[in-house]
C-alpha cells in the first residue's frame, strides 16, 4: 500500500503539475493575450491622447496667437486712446478759447449793432429833416410857381384885352437880356436847346462845352471874390479849373468826381455854387438826370444868392424834360422867367415854354 500510495502520490503530483503547467499555459496565454489587448488599448488610448493632445497644442497656439493680437491690438488701443485724450484735451483748449472769442466777438457785434442803430437813428432823423425840409421847398416852390403862373395867365388876358401879342410881348420882354449876353452866350442858347433833343452823348458834349464858355465869361467878372495869395492863384480856384478842362474835354467821369471832390475840400469856397452846377452838368452829361436835378437844386438851396441860380434852374428844366415830365419842366422855365427876367436864362426859359405850348 505504501508503494501503492507513494504511486498515487507520484502520478497525483504528475497530475498536478501537468494541470499546473495547463494552467501556467493559460495564464501565460492569457497573460500574452491581456498583454497584447492591453498593447492594443494603449495603443489606442495612446492614438487618441496624441491626436487630442495634437488637438490641444493647435487650440493653444492658435489662443496664444490671439493672445498675441489682442496684445497688439490692445496696445495700439491703449496708444489711440491717449491719443483720443490728448486731441480731446486740446479739443477741450481750443473749445474754450473758442467761446471766449465767440463771446468776445458777440460783445463787439452787441455793441457794432447798438453804435449801428445808434447811427441809424440819426441817420433816419437826419433824412427826415432833410425830407421835411425838401418837402416845404418844394410845397414853397409849388405855390409860388401856381402864383407865378396865374400871374403870368393874368397878365397874357391883360394883354388881349389891351389887344397886344401876348407871344410877341413875351418875345421883347425876353429879349433884352438875351442882348446883354455875349455872343457867346447866344451859342449857349442854341447848344443848350440841342441838349433835350436827346442828341448823342458827343453833340452833348460840345453843348455843355459850349455853355461853359459864357459861365466863364460870368467868371471873369467877379475876380475880386476870389482870394489870391502873393505867389498867385488860390489853390481851389487852380483845381476848380483843371476841373472844368475835364469837363470840356469830355471826361465827365473824372469832372463829376473832382467836383464831388471840391465840394468836400472846399466847402466855404467862393466857387462852390459853381462847382456845384457843374456837378449836376456831368450827372446831365451821362444822363443821370435824377442826380442832375439834385445838384440844381442844392444850388438853389445852399447858395440862393449865387448867380449861378438861374441857370441851374433852367437846366433843371431840361432834365425834367429829358425824363418826359413836362409839367414839372413847365414849372421851371416860369420859375426862371419870373424870379429873374433880366437873366440870359430867362430868355431860353420863354422859348422853351412857347415850344411847350406849341406842342400840345
Amino acid at each position: 500500500q505504501d508503494v501503492k500510495s507513494k504511486v498515487d502520490r507520484d502520478q497525483f503530483r504528475v497530475e498536478m503539475n501537468s494541470r499546473l503547467d495547463d494552467i501556467n499555459k493559460q495564464m501565460e496565454t492569457l497573460r500574452k493575450e491581456l498583454i497584447e489587448a492591453v498593447q492594443k488599448t494603449n495603443s489606442a488610448l495612446m492614438k487618441n491622447v496624441d491626436a487630442r493632445l495634437e488637438e490641444q497644442r493647435k487650440v493653444a497656439a492658435e489662443s496664444q496667437s490671439r493672445q498675441d493680437q489682442l496684445a497688439t491690438k490692445f496696445s495700439q488701443f491703449s496708444q489711440t486712446l491717449t491719443g483720443f485724450r490728448d486731441s480731446l484735451t486740446g479739443l477741450n483748449e481750443r473749445l474754450a478759447q473758442e467761446e471766449q472769442a465767440s463771446k468776445a466777438s458777440t460783445a463787439y457785434i452787441n455793441d457794432m449793432n447798438k453804435a449801428v442803430t445808434g447811427h441809424l437813428g440819426e441817420v433816419n432823423k437826419s433824412v427826415a429833416s432833410v425830407a421835411q425840409k425838401f418837402a416845404a421847398r418844394f410845397d414853397e416852390q409849388d405855390r409860388r410857381l401856381d402864383a407865378v403862373s396865374k400871374a403870368v395867365d393874368q397878365a397874357a388876358q391883360e394883354a388881349q384885352v389891351r389887344g397886344g401879342n401876348n407871344k410877341g410881348g413875351a418875345r421883347q420882354l425876353t429879349a433884352k437880356p438875351a442882348h446883354r449876353s455875349s455872343s457867346s452866350a447866344a451859342a449857349e442858347t442854341s447848344k443848350v436847346d440841342q441838349e433835350t433833343a436827346s442828341v448823342p452823348p458827343a453833340a452833348h458834349a460840345e453843348a455843355v462845352q459850349s455853355g461853359e464858355t459864357a459861365s466863364s465869361m460870368a467868371e471873369s467878372e467877379e475876380p475880386a471874390r476870389t482870394p489870391v495869395s502873393q505867389s498867385g492863384e488860390h489853390p481851389d480856384k487852380l483845381e476848380y479849373e483843371r476841373l472844368l478842362g475835364l469837363f470840356r474835354d469830355g471826361d465827365l467821369d473824372g469832372a463829376r468826381q473832382g467836383f464831388a471832390t471840391f465840394l468836400r475840400d472846399y466847402p466855404n469856397s467862393d466857387l462852390s455854387p459853381n462847382a456845384r452846377y457843374w456837378l449836376g452838368e456831368s450827372h446831365y452829361g451821362k444822363k443821370d438826370y435824377r442826380q442832375a436835378i439834385d445838384s440844381y437844386d442844392r444850388v438853389e438851396l445852399d447858395f440862393p444868392q449865387s448867380e449861378k441860380v438861374p441857370a441851374a434852374i433852367l437846366k433843371k428844366g431840361y432834365a425834367y424834360l429829358a425824363m418826359k415830365d413836362k409839367k414839372r419842366a413847365s414849372s421851371a422855365f416860369k420859375q426862371v422867367v419870373t424870379l429873374y427876367p433880366r437873366s440870359p436864362e430867362a430868355g431860353k426859359a420863354s422859348d422853351k415854354l412857347s415850344q411847350l405850348k406849341e406842342s400840345r
